[in-house]
């Protein structure tokens, strides 16, 4: 979008001082994208910017409140629901963390919470509408996030199973135990309450600086991806070498030096 507003997001955060977060809600950054994997495109809704909060920690019986990364800004990537299994969910998001790393965006160390994924669940049979979701909060590794799918979708299934109602809330995985847990009733949009930020201009984008953006951007993994294939790379070695830009760049400085060798 090329103007595009801050809003509140107005409900009680037990770990934010400000009992309110700043994002994008009615008109954000970016709408309507893409992002092509092997087994499909996956559908971006929105991609909005949101102040971080604070972060519960949630041991021995008690509940502890690190509010280091409080107010740091952050972009939040919504995709449709086009996903089938843990497999897709997270050969998304290595594309997803292949692209942001290439563009210079994200760190994407997800041990130290610089990429994290929110995970909604839902089962439903073929052809039918899609059932209650359920939210798993803020995974951080591709391992967790496989664990956790498999794991919610076996309690939702034995719950339809029993003829009972799947409950909409917000869970966390317990990384010891391999478990999800009860965190709060999933809120909807309603429930947040958003109005315009009084205190926040709203982001103007020309056509030529979103044109200057385009004409910089590097060529991405996708692209490095098929090159290397029509020189012989088998796919999974090539997916693996552009995984991250320093193996990009190793691989062409290799590639480089043994052209030069065989010209010589």
């Amino acid at each position: 979008n090329k103007e595009s507003v801050f809003d509140r997001k107005q409900y009680f955060y037990p770990d934010s001082p400000l009992g309110y977060q700043i994002s994008q809600f009615y008109k954000p950054i970016g709408v309507a994208g893409v992002l092509h994997c092997s087994f499909g495109p996956v559908r971006i809704n929105r991609l909005h910017i949101e102040s971080d909060a604070g972060k519960s920690i949630h041991e021995d019986g008690c509940t502890y409140i690190d509010l280091n990364r409080v107010g740091v800004p952050l972009m939040e990537i919504v995709t449709e629901p086009d996903f089938k299994s843990a497999d897709e969910v997270v050969e998304f998001i290595k594309e997803l963390r292949a692209l942001l790393l290439c563009l210079g965006t994200c760190k994407c160390d997800m041990e130290a919470g610089n990429l994290r994924a929110d995970i909604n669940l839902s089962l439903h049979k073929e052809g039918e509408a899609y059932g209650t979701r359920v939210e798993m909060k803020n995974i951080n590794s591709f391992r967790f996030i496989s664990k956790a799918i498999e794991y919610e979708a076996s309690v939702q299934e034995k719950t339809l199973n029993a003829n009972e109602c799947v409950l909409q809330e917000t869970k966390l995985f317990d990384s010891k135990t391999g478990v999800t847990r009860s965190m709060r009733d999933k809120e909807d949009a309603l429930d947040y309450r958003y109005f315009p930020d009084p205190d926040l201009l709203p982001v103007m984008l020309s056509d030529e600086v979103v044109e200057q953006v385009r004409r910089n951007l590097p060529k991405l993994p996708q692209a490095i991806r098929a090159e290397y294939e029509s020189m012989g790379v088998a796919l999974e070695q090539a997916t693996v070498l552009t995984e991250h830009p320093m193996r990009v760049k190793f691989f062409n400085k290799l590639m480089e030096r043994m052209n030069n060798a065989f010209a010589n």
